[in-house]
């Protein structure tokens, strides 16, 4: 064997044994950065201290103290309506707001489309994430009407948000539901 041939094997090997080492250095932070991929937490909801406008500063979340009520950090983006002449609701914001979580849509109304959190009198918003189902449950109650939302995130990873409307202002109109998908803005 010449002395070539043998500098060429033992560089071929010490570059395998870096690849290896690579692998072994990355399979090492698997737990430190699998909670990215994989949240065992959840955020934490804090009540908006304001009239409900949305936080400008809107920061995707990594991770929040384990609180049951809290959906994963999937849910956590702008989403807008896949159909774009949708007469339901055309966006839905899932944002970081004061250390928790702050959740507001923007329905298809007329003259102009309606902001859920700026409705008058002041709107009423419950959630709560149930982890065995994976459903984000929201409520928004209306002084003429109560919107219940089933919010789950699809195998493609769209927003699917299926709404019932029960019309609380004796104004004799049927409850309804609609579903609609949303996308990542």
């Amino acid at each position: 064997m010449t002395k070539d041939n043998q500098n060429s094997k033992l560089a071929k090997w010490a570059s395998i044994a870096g690849i290896i080492g690579v692998c072994i250095a990355a399979i090492a932070l698997i737990p430190a950065f699998g909670s990215w991929f994989f949240p065992n937490e959840s955020p934490q909801y804090v009540t908006p201290s304001d009239s409900g406008s949305p936080n400008t500063d809107t920061q995707i979340p990594t991770s929040f103290p384990n609180t049951s009520n809290n959906p994963p950090v999937v849910f956590f983006n702008e989403w807008i309506n896949i159909d774009p002449q949708s007469k339901n609701i055309k966006q839905v914001s899932i944002q970081t707001k004061d250390g928790g979580a702050y959740i507001n849509m923007i329905g298809s109304c007329s003259p102009t489309d309606c902001n859920f959190r700026e409705e008058s009198p002041t709107v009423v918003v419950n959630y709560n994430y149930d982890s065995e189902t994976a459903i984000l449950h929201v409520e928004w109650v209306f002084d003429f009407q109560v919107m219940t939302q089933e919010l789950t995130i699809t195998p493609d990873n769209q927003l699917r948000v299926k709404t019932l409307t029960h019309f609380t202002d004796n104004s004799g109109r049927v409850d309804f539901e609609m579903v609609d998908y949303f996308t990542r803005q």
